[in-house]
């Protein structure tokens, strides 16, 4: 009640995608207007070291050097699936792939679900805790496949950071996840389908040689998504509110 009053009270609302624009619509139960900008969200470009190579970061790490590694990164969230992804990663069975999974989790119950489900396996790996700026760069250059096996989800931050670093993509097809990724850059699977996620693994697996041209197109999209770009559109809807005066 107190968002769709807000809606209606403010001069200016700015949503990421077209999908958030559609979800203030249908929850807010309101009508878009001119008032609704939307203005993409800035790539990470440059914001994070960037100099390991793949094979460097794995070393480090500790990850096999031949397999292809897919990861998980960021905050863990209930939501975001992680326990869901790590018992699809064991059915696909296959001697030729690593999970890496790096991020805090936001509860110790989480956290103990996640090392019993992974218990003694040595084809997952996690470091579950805080990753560090400079640690982004092992992380994200020691995989093959950056995966976003969320259950729901509106702007993903980490989606654009996994493309600024040039990684092929998982995601569902769902709210700004598929606005931001296209099939030029991964693999979209439907949410619905049960199967959805280890489908697109296995996918990634057998076209393995696609990755790296996925991982390019991402980080040239990535590119449109340049801060000044998003200032510029920022700055417009300032002085659109302003030179209006008041909201008629």
């Amino acid at each position: 009640m107190i968002s769709r009053m807000l809606f209606k009270w403010v001069d200016a609302t700015i949503v990421h995608s077209e999908a958030a624009g559609k979800a203030v619509e249908k929850k807010w139960g309101v009508k878009r207007d001119h008032r609704c900008s939307v203005i993409p969200h800035g790539n990470y470009i440059g914001s994070y070291p960037n100099s390991i190579s793949s094979t460097d970061a794995r070393t480090k790490l500790g990850v096999p050097q031949g397999k292809l590694v897919f990861l998980f990164l960021g905050m863990i969230r209930p939501y975001k699936g992680v326990l869901e992804l790590i018992e699809t990663f064991k059915r696909i069975a296959d001697g030729n792939v690593h999970l890496l999974i790096a991020g805090k989790p936001i509860s110790e119950e989480l956290t103990a679900g996640i090392v019993t489900a992974i218990g003694d396996r040595r084809d997952i790996q996690h470091h579950l805790d805080h990753v560090a700026d400079e640690e982004m760069q092992d992380y994200l250059n020691a995989a093959d496949m950056v995966l976003f096996p969320y259950t729901r989800a509106l702007t993903s931050g980490a989606l654009i950071l996994a493309m600024s670093f040039g990684r092929a993509c998982i995601a569902p097809k769902m709210g700004a996840l598929e606005d931001t990724l296209d099939e030029s850059g991964g693999f979209l699977y439907d949410p619905e389908d049960a199967n959805g996620l280890c489908d697109a693994m296995k996918q990634a697996l057998r076209e393995r040689s696609k990755l790296d041209s996925m991982g390019e197109s991402n980080l040239r999209r990535a590119k449109q998504w340049d801060w000044s770009m998003v200032a510029r559109m920022t700055a417009d809807v300032y002085k659109r509110c302003l030179s209006n005066g008041s909201r008629s």
